[in-house]
């Protein structure tokens, strides 16, 4: 059909179960669904399989004696297979303790160790497995004591309520993301290098690159520098000078390589970092005493006992904090859409539901926002994020919502169906379910409890124990 999404084409002997502009479900096994995708085709995979835990959950769940081989035989050699080079695979992967006994089981540890071992039986054919980029950890701010027998029963364990995220990544490498101050300062070497002749261009694409303010001692912005910019570029010279000044240093590896090109006269070449990755496109909200320090600029400068240094730049405004290695989420929404919807038209949510923080930061952290005018790195015109545990595709709706192309895989169908609520406004609900509301054979699932996590922390929680 003329009107699907371009990523329908990854998969052209398939029939979507729906469709929404950018993206795609798919309902089937998702180690046969992969099997099928081309290789290098996906960006970014953010998914929340089924937990090994103890007890047959009704969305399915292997047993946690078997739950790594089963992960690796089915799962690893495929992601690290359809990935691009540069594209991430984030897994959040839930713990258990060890079936009647107060000892925690490091199964998610050794499916660490297993994924990021090249050699492991899961990476047949493959050159490579994956690389561990950084350890991402989700804390339910929520969630009650558990597990029950040992926190609130016996009283001698405390509750679990982290849950680690393994950040992997198909490739790794030094180089700088891709930021706006980096795409700037490299548009302006393409001009420099254009204009000027290639000494006095290297020496001037160093300045920008590498220097500091103008001042007496410049290493590389020295004012002979400046002067040279005044001769050739007159028309350039304060938007270079307040470049320098507002930004850091490129690193110099990379600037080495650039200054290289300018004086060879080559195409000056852009990052490629590996994997994709900005932490300026999930910057968090500065704190209240942040917010003051950078009001007043008031705080002690100089080397601590650690050894950093926290210099005359630590107060400058940057829109934002860089995030830390965790993920603070209640997950007590209790009348999102989709909980209204499939309470009205007799739905059954899916039990264990991605918390929407999770899908949300790895998304804008590891692929690039709209609009996509330099996007050159993928199969499309923008990136393609893939969940192979789609659930009640909550990572297909917000790639949606932030304008990435998406695909969904989930076996279940009744959780497809009350999947295509979230893409639904209430006019196109009440237009496609309405007249369910009326069925007297209707069942009511507002007291429906899961028990994955032991979160009683509230009935309609999005709970990301197993898939989204």
């Amino acid at each position: 059909m003329s009107d699907e999404p371009v990523v329908t084409s990854l998969l052209p002997e398939r029939e979507a179960a729906y469709t929404r502009e950018l993206g795609a479900m798919y309902q089937g096994d998702s180690s046969e669904l992969l099997q099928e995708l081309p290789e290098n085709s996906i960006d970014l995979i953010v998914t929340s399989p089924p937990f090994a835990l103890q007890h047959e959950k009704e969305y399915g769940n292997e047993p946690l004696s078997e739950y790594n081989d089963w992960f690796m035989e089915n799962f690893a050699g495929e992601v690290q297979r359809v990935l691009q080079p540069h594209g991430s695979f984030i897994l959040e992967i839930g713990g258990t303790f060890e079936p009647g006994m107060p000892e925690r089981s490091t199964y998610q540890f050794d499916l660490l160790s297993r994924l990021t071992d090249p050699d492991d039986p899961g990476f047949a054919d493959r050159s490579d497995g994956l690389h561990l980029s950084q350890d991402v950890y989700w804390m339910n701010t929520a969630k009650l004591p558990s597990p029950v027998e040992w926190v609130n029963v016996r009283k001698f364990r405390i509750t679990d309520a982290v849950t680690p995220i393994w950040w992997l990544s198909k490739e790794i490498n030094k180089e700088p993301a891709r930021t706006d101050e980096t795409m700037h300062k490299l548009q302006l070497a393409e001009q420099v290098a254009a204009e000027v002749a290639p000494d006095p261009a290297a020496d001037i694409v160093e300045a920008i690159l590498r220097g500091a303010p103008l001042s007496e001692d410049g290493k590389y912005y020295t004012s002979e520098r400046k002067e040279l910019i005044e001769i050739h570029l007159p028309d350039l010279v304060d938007e270079i000078h307040n470049l320098i000044e507002a930004s850091n240093k490129t690193p110099s590896v990379f600037a080495r390589k650039v200054i290289a090109a300018v004086k060879a006269g080559k195409e000056v070449p852009y990052p490629q970092p590996k994997p994709e990755a900005n932490n300026q496109r999930a910057l968090r909200e500065y704190s209240e005493s942040h917010k003051d320090l950078i009001e007043t600029g008031e705080y002690n400068e100089g080397e601590r006992p650690s050894g950093w240094n926290i210099g005359g730049d630590f107060g400058n405004d940057n829109n934002g904090a860089i995030p830390k290695n965790y993920i603070e989420a209640a997950n007590t929404a209790s009348k999102t859409k989709y909980q209204e919807f499939c309470k009205r038209y007799g739905f059954e949510k899916h039990p264990a539901r991605f918390v929407p923080d999770v899908p949300e930061f790895f998304i804008k952290f590891l692929t690039p926002n709209p609009p996509y005018n330099d996007w050159d790195r993928g199969s499309f015109d923008r990136p393609v994020v893939l969940d192979i545990f789609g659930g009640s595709n909550i990572t297909g709706s917000l790639a949606q919502e932030l304008g990435r192309y998406w695909l969904a895989f989930e076996m279940d169908e009744d959780y497809i169906r009350n999947s295509e609520l979230r893409f639904m406004n209430q006019e196109e609900a009440e237009d496609r379910f309405g007249h369910r509301v009326e069925d007297e054979n209707i069942v009511d699932d507002e007291n429906t409890v899961d028990d994955k996590n032991t979160n009683l922390s509230s009935f309609d929680e999005e709970n990301p124990a197993t898939s989204n």
